[in-house]
């Protein structure tokens, strides 16, 4: 087995096509939404007044867009360990997501190499909303941490 499989394995990641779950959401409620705005101090009344929302046709708050990257970032620090720093996150939304729905991402591994001694890893990845539209698409690239 390869130096960058036995990497990998050491994940207990499927060496294959198959995406991996990084996260299920379950259901975002408005309190959270108006945590996540305090959080980032964007108080945007499309996120966070319901009858602000109503009023420009949609039919709940919209959630952050910011906060589906936030969750792949962070997933991804967990799936793959503390050893792996995200160093880029690039990501297109497709779909809106409202307060109620729940969303799921999962990434696949598209790339693995040594590079002057460091390790890169390069994901793509998605997130689905409840209803299976996928809402957020983008990849990401990883370094190993030196030990």
């Amino acid at each position: 087995m390869s130096k960058n499989n036995d990497l990998i394995s050491s994940h207990q990641l499927i060496d294959s096509e198959d995406p991996i779950v990084i996260f299920d959401s379950g259901k975002i409620d408005q309190d959270f939404i108006l945590s996540f705005a305090n959080a980032v101090q964007d108080f945007n009344p499309i996120h966070c007044n319901h009858k602000f929302a109503i009023s420009k046709g949609l039919p709940n708050t919209a959630i952050h867009g910011i906060m589906s990257i936030s969750f792949i970032e962070h997933a991804l620090q967990c799936i793959f360990g503390t050893e792996w720093i995200v160093s880029s996150i690039e990501g297109r939304f497709i779909n809106m997501l409202y307060v109620g729905q729940s969303i799921k991402g999962w990434c696949r591994i598209i790339q693995l190499a040594e590079h002057n001694a460091k390790f890169k890893m390069k994901v793509k990845f998605w997130v689905k909303a409840d209803n299976d539209v996928r809402v957020l698409v983008g990849k990401s690239e990883l370094i190993r941490r030196d030990k």
